[in-house]
């Protein structure tokens, strides 16, 4: 927990910052590039999550794969590596991308579901999310769950809405349990 609510206060001073200095757009490309980078090598992560690995090799490391980054991500790398949190990237880009969304006035929603969807249960998946959330746009990622037998579950920020077959079959099993 506490990892979480440091990567978003050092999330929230970069995205303050990149807008004070209009360099937001160029700051969320080159976290995300990063974040694309990280997704496919996992002997990098493993480098970059090492304890046993210095905090400068990790900014260096950082630097060499971002050559082109706006300043504001050399200083995060920088202070992450004065404070000893190079381990907390991973979770501030997200945490960044989700101001980002925030200050750009969108929502990203999550819906999981047994079978990916198609087209058309998308669109309507897209419409009962913007019901909950009103005026912002949303954007719609789909996560596949095999788990949950049929139906979806859509998150909207804290908002969750289960129309899962696992959970009706729960349900029904705890009411016939408690009759």
């Amino acid at each position: 927990m506490k990892t979480t609510r440091a990567a978003k206060r050092y999330a929230k001073a970069l995205v303050d910052l990149s807008i004070q200095e209009k360099a937001l757009d160029s700051v969320a490309a080159d976290l995300q590039s990063l974040s694309a980078i990280l997704a496919e090598n996992e002997s990098l992560v493993a480098v970059l999550e090492a304890p046993t690995v210095s905090n400068d090799k990790k900014r260096q490391i950082l630097e060499s794969l971002l050559p082109k980054a706006h300043a504001l991500i050399g200083k995060l790398f920088a202070l992450l590596e004065q404070n000893k949190r190079m381990a907390l990237l991973g979770a501030i880009i997200p945490a960044l991308q989700e101001l980002v969304n925030t200050h750009q006035g969108e929502v990203v929603a999550s819906v999981v579901t047994a079978v990916p969807l198609n087209d058309q249960l998308s669109k309507q998946i897209l419409a009962k999310a913007q019901q909950l959330v009103g005026e912002a746009k949303v954007i719609l990622k789909n996560q596949v769950n095999p788990e949950i037998q049929g139906g979806f579950v859509l998150r909207v920020g804290d908002l969750q809405y289960d129309a899962s077959i696992q959970t009706q079959k729960n349900r029904l099993k705890q009411a016939l349990i408690n009759e």
